[in-house]
């Protein structure tokens, strides 16, 4: 625990993990709206 304190923490790093994280949020909305498309009857 002591040493995620003390590490430097790079803009790069927060970047790519901010980056990750979106991109799996976006992943999942699109998997959401797919099941969605799924649902509704076909006109």
């Amino acid at each position: 625990m002591q040493q995620i304190i003390t590490q430097q923490i790079s803009p790069q790093l927060v970047f790519e993990k901010s980056l990750k994280s979106y991109i799996s949020e976006e992943r999942r909305f699109q998997k959401m709206e797919t099941n969605l498309q799924l649902f509704r009857p076909n006109i």
